[in-house]
């Protein structure tokens, strides 16, 4: 009995030797598995960390583009009161023009007219000269 017992632990054995062999096998395949796994948790966590940055990155750009726009309106404002402030200033400008011509005329006429003033007085001390010594001759 003892030989049989003997008997079938050896074929026992030799069954289980395969089964034994395989639990290994998948013991160290679980066990890469794991690492693999771990490695992965790593890399998805790195991943998160890089999308978070990103995140952090675009909501900074996309503040920043809105104060660019900000400041875009604001320079259009500016630049539209410019145009209003350059038209009027054109405006003045054009007034300025039709004052200096307008002066400019009235000061020919006036040279006319001292001109004409320069002869009479001219005229009236010639005169004036020719009646004292008219006068004195009298005399």
């Amino acid at each position: 009995m003892e030989r049989l017992k003997e008997m079938l632990q050896e074929v026992l054995q030799d069954a289980l030797k395969p089964i034994k062999e395989d639990i290994s096998s998948m013991k160290e395949d679980i066990k890469s598995i794991k690492a693999e796994q771990q490695s992965m948790k790593e890399d998805i966590k790195w991943i998160k960390e890089e999308q978070k940055s990103m995140k952090e990155d675009i909501q900074s750009i996309k503040e920043e583009q809105q104060s660019m726009k900000e400041d875009i309106t604001s320079i259009k404002e500016e630049q539209q009161s410019m145009k209003e402030d350059i038209r009027s200033i054109k405006e003045v400008q054009q007034q300025i023009l039709q004052v200096v011509l307008e002066t400019n005329e009235i000061v020919k006429r006036i040279e006319v007219v001292q001109e004409q003033q320069h002869r009479i007085i001219e005229l009236l001390s010639y005169r004036s000269l020719d009646q004292e010594a008219t006068l004195r001759r009298i005399k």
